[in-house]
């Protein structure tokens, strides 16, 4: 039983350890993705708002978005700026591409952008969409009256960041791991060290307990000595006392019986 008792003790606190650990180590992980995933974002977008004013600038002017002479270096530029940017497409107020770098992406960001105007989110300033391993940013293009011209659409690629943000996974994991077993053993070993005490004596308490049972208070009924400890001795004059009081009630109940019949 005390070693029952130890063994489940110390199975909990590594359990309580192990749930923890891993707890704290996912919301850490969780924070850390999303920051990484925002300060990317934040920087493809830094790049698509310079794009943006800069064709905004010749739409005040009264031009349409066709008569930009400009524009597709403007947009080649841009794409030039990250690594990370795999196409640009500018789109009209129709839906149309009127520009696109490199000259032969595929134009999906113009896909995405002309499902987000259908489904009445063109309004947005600007608007995001995951389109497999990469995220498309599309922004409005406004003339100088506020209403919308068009749609810049920015699609870059989210291969690298998930190439990290795998490794980072892979070192935690291995980290965890060790820190666990390390933070584990040194747990287990408190526990067993902190209730070894505890289980002797409560061995000691159920072997002289069983004395109880004995006839000469100083072996157990499966003939084991109790030796001389400070429990045992207490037991043995508990016996002691016990017996005079049985004595002395006995002796009583016969002097009261002898005093009835008389």
């Amino acid at each position: 039983m005390p070693g029952n008792l130890t063994t489940k003790v110390a199975i909990t606190i590594v359990l309580l350890l192990a749930f923890s650990m891993a707890l704290v180590t996912f919301l850490n992980y969780a924070k850390f993705a999303r920051t990484f995933a925002m300060l990317e974002q934040s920087r493809i977008l830094d790049i698509a708002t310079e794009i943006e004013s800069t064709i905004e600038n010749g739409l005040t002017l009264g031009l349409e978005l066709a008569e930009l002479r400009n524009t597709q270096d403007v947009i080649a530029r841009g794409a030039g700026r990250d690594p990370l940017i795999r196409s640009i497409e500018v789109l009209d107020a129709a839906g149309t591409v009127v520009y696109v770098t490199p000259a032969d992406a595929p134009q999906t960001a113009a896909g995405l952008a002309r499902q987000r105007s259908r489904g009445g989110a063109s309004s947005d300033p600007f608007w995001t969409v995951a389109d497999g391993d990469a995220v498309v940013v599309g922004l409005r293009l406004e003339n100088s009256f506020g209403r919308m011209s068009g749609t810049l659409a920015l699609r870059y690629s989210t291969a690298a960041r998930e190439a990290r943000l795998a490794a980072v996974r892979d070192r935690l994991a291995t980290i965890l791991g060790v820190v666990g077993a390390v933070f584990s053993l040194a747990a287990v070993g408190a526990v067993f060290l902190s209730l070894n005490g505890i289980s002797r004596a409560l061995r000691r308490m159920r072997r002289a307990l069983g004395t109880l049972e004995t006839t000469d208070g100083r072996t157990t009924p499966n003939g084991e000595d109790l030796g001389d400890s400070v429990l045992e001795r207490e037991i043995a004059e508990y016996r002691v006392v016990a017996a005079r009081a049985l004595r002395r009630l006995d002796f009583a109940h016969r002097v009261l019986v002898g005093g009835k019949r008389r």
